[in-house]
């Protein structure tokens, strides 16, 4: 790991777009970097302000409360078909404040180096305004578009049906007739409200709005598929639940997980959407006679049947390792935390890169996945064969000693945005 220093290199702004579990692995890497003497300043959405500062980070919103209420109420959301309509006027309005706040640094001599996340069209904007160095992280490996191990996505089971020299082709061809209409008018009135010459979005997800250097997989080298890029460096998964190494449970929680070992159930931080999902979880733990911790959003006034408790947010570093088992949808901080703590998955993908990661994680014999709508007694089947499974359960253990360590996956993270500045 690299020493501390105070050498005058630029300010990393790190522009983080999206539900908690794609900001706190750049949280991780804003945290690294700042330990070993850097200036950080993080961009993130309003809710995540907080927490972030609280970790002594410095952070500026992307997004107002209201807005991220619309696109959090929105069912849209969460429909594969309509998902990416429904998310893309919050990645514009995002993009704006991004340019927003980085104008004023820049007019004043300010050179900051911008570390991007997926959908940080501002960090790509900025860079190409400015001539800004710029490097972008993925969370996830379905945002690679690897051509020798091609995503997962929603909806489009087809490309993978494809002879393999076809996939490339035809997402091209996906992307042309329906994605880059889609995005090309909001994306012409940005670039032409900043001064940028006129660029149709052509291909704009999957080539456009990465880096052309280095790469960021904030995941482990191979969870991507067979190399493709020398420009992508896998650095492992942070695994960072946003509170402090240790952070201790609250008062009554580390006695009942202990004592009762119960199923974890979590639909995900922006999942707004979930309370029926919820329900069937309960009623199936009840079926079973087991105890369900249901952790993220959920109906103030809910009545959980059984032996459930629910809380919005616990320390999830402290919790998993008490779980019988986590049926979750497959947000990757999520999924490898539950990695990391050997824990067996049952996986309920909604939209975005949740079908791409349980297929990967059930391709480690560590899943299985069932769909959103699947009823009360298949959620208890399927909980029922996990639970009684002790070869998965052994092999989950086995696994999870092959993973690095959190914090030595955030440093290298750091090292590749320290090489990125020299």
């Amino acid at each position: 790991m690299t020493a501390p220093c105070a050498d005058p290199l630029p300010e990393v702004v790190v522009v983080a777009v999206g539900s908690r579990g794609d900001v706190l692995p750049l949280a991780a890497v804003a945290l690294a970097l700042q330990r070993r003497g850097r200036r950080v300043r993080m961009l993130c959405p309003t809710s995540q302000q907080a927490p972030l500062s609280a970790l002594g980070l410095a952070v500026s919103p992307l997004l107002s409360a209201d807005e991220e209420h619309a696109l959090l109420a929105d069912p849209a959301l969460w429909l594969p078909a309509r998902a990416a309509q429904a998310l893309w006027p919050m990645a514009l309005s995002a993009a704006q404040a991004t340019l927003a706040t980085l104008h004023p640094l820049v007019r004043a001599g300010a050179r900051p180096l911008l570390l991007g996340s997926t959908l940080a069209l501002g960090a790509r904007l900025a860079a190409e305004r400015w001539r800004l160095p710029w490097v972008t992280a993925h969370g996830a490996p379905a945002w690679l578009f690897n051509p020798h191990d091609f995503p997962h996505l929603p909806g489009a089971a087809w490309l993978r049906a494809l002879p393999a020299t076809w996939r490339a082709p035809a997402w091209r061809w996906a992307e042309r007739t329906w994605l880059d209409p889609l995005l090309d008018p909001g994306w012409a009135a940005l670039r032409q409200a900043w001064d940028l010459p006129a660029l149709p979005a052509r291909q704009l997800i999957s080539r456009q709005l990465a880096s052309p250097g280095p790469l960021l997989g904030l995941f482990p080298e191979g969870w991507a598929g067979p190399p493709w890029t020398r420009r992508l460096q896998c650095t492992g998964f942070t695994l960072f639940d946003g509170h402090p190494a240790n952070a201790p449970l609250p008062a009554g929680w580390a006695d009942w997980l202990v004592e009762r070992r119960p199923i974890v159930g979590l639909a995900g931080s922006a999942m707004w959407q979930a309370s029926a999902w919820q329900h069937r979880l309960a009623q199936a733990a009840e079926r079973l006679g087991r105890p369900l911790l249901l952790l993220g959003p959920a109906p103030a006034d809910a009545c959980w049947p059984g032996d459930c408790r629910h809380a919005v947010q616990l320390p999830l570093r402290a919790v998993l390792p008490h779980a019988e088992l986590l049926v979750s949808h497959p947000g990757v901080g999520t999924t490898a935390l539950a990695l990391a703590a050997g824990v067996p998955q049952l996986l309920v993908p909604w939209a975005f890169d949740h079908v791409d990661n349980a297929a990967r994680l059930q391709r480690l014999g560590v899943a299985r996945v069932l769909p959103p709508t699947a009823g009360v007694g298949r959620l208890a089947r399927q909980i029922q064969t996990l639970r009684t499974d002790a070869a998965l359960r052994a092999h989950c253990l086995t696994l999870a000693a092959t993973l690095p360590d959190g914090e030595h996956a955030s440093a290298a993270a750091a090292d590749v945005v320290d090489a990125a500045m020299r």
